[in-house]
């Protein structure tokens, strides 16, 4: 059983990917921070205009992108989106747009059983020894690519592969009885998808003390904004928080701000479903949201 883990991917150093089919004096075009290995966590940064080869991996992934945009197998993917990829499914070529694409990748297994298959042959990752930008991304002098353009793209498909936004997707909340006997909502939710993959966004209220809890599935929670402690653990946006199944935990958000993140339970296709506890099915939220999309939701008492 692994034990919990965290860690922010902002202090993992970037690695450069040179694959075969770069020539020698190609400039690096892929970049990855490897926040975790178990589970297998990633982000991964596409310079503008790179085109990444068609390929397979023995292993259930999605991809959310976190900025920048890009294309794959008549995905259009924008920041919010993200998308799944079943085991041993052949997809690409993906190509990345003006700006690059900078996204989450997460492969679904189980990590009592370990990572299935050698998925990095023929491939040599290095550190970066380069700079970063303002923005804390690869900073690679030169000119960039330009995006492939649209004509001039590959429209094989990739049947098995789905895509969502989370723009597209509900609001639900979810309330609980608090200590005083008023009912009030703790969290917002909305499922980009489920039950396989379940990757669900999740709003946490400020100030609002989660109660300890487990499931029986494995599972991580990415930040996108605000802040939550977890004991002595706290998490900022870029930071990754894996949960063995049946292991208890909480959390509190100790700002005004509350804290969104990803939830991703870390099951395969041929796994058992998530059961979901009686007596906390959420109902559509009807409240304000804020320029972003997400929920105003005030402070706990």
């Amino acid at each position: 059983m692994s034990d919990l883990a965290a860690k922010n991917a902002h202090d993992v150093a970037w690695e450069v990917v040179e694959r075969p089919d770069m020539a020698p004096a190609d400039r690096n075009k892929v970049f990855l921070r490897r926040i975790m290995e178990t589970p297998r966590i990633y982000q991964v940064w596409y310079e503008p205009g790179y085109v990444y080869p068609r390929h397979q991996h023995p292993v259930d992934e999605i991809f959310y992108i976190l900025r920048g945009d890009f294309t794959i197998n008549g995905h259009d993917l924008r920041e919010g989106s993200m998308i799944y990829v079943p085991k041993n499914t052949k997809y690409g070529p993906e190509y990345t747009g003006k700006d690059g694409v900078l996204f989450l990748r997460v492969e679904l297994w189980d990590t009592e059983e370990g990572p299935p298959g050698s998925q990095a042959r023929g491939v040599n990752i290095k550190a970066w020894t380069g700079g970063e930008t303002a923005d804390g991304l690869p900073d690679v002098p030169g000119p960039k690519a330009a995006p492939t353009p649209e004509e001039q793209r590959s429209l094989e498909t990739a049947e098995a592969t789905r895509s969502v936004s989370a723009a597209d997707r509900p609001w639900m909340e979810t309330t609980r009885e608090m200590s005083d006997g008023r009912q009030a909502t703790t969290y917002c939710s909305r499922n980009l998808m489920a039950p396989t993959p379940s990757v669900t966004q999740v709003l946490h209220r400020p100030r609002y003390v989660q109660p300890l809890h487990q499931h029986e599935v494995d599972e991580c929670f990415y930040f996108l904004r605000g802040e939550l402690e977890d004991g002595e653990l706290r998490f900022t946006p870029g930071s990754v928080y894996f949960i063995p199944k049946n292991t208890p935990y909480g959390g509190v958000s100790r700002t005004d701000e509350g804290a969104l993140y990803l939830r991703i339970v870390l099951r395969d296709s041929e796994a058992k479903r998530e059961t979901v506890p009686s007596g906390i099915m959420p109902r559509p939220w009807s409240g304000p949201l804020d320029p972003e999309g997400v929920p105003v939701l005030t402070p706990s008492g």
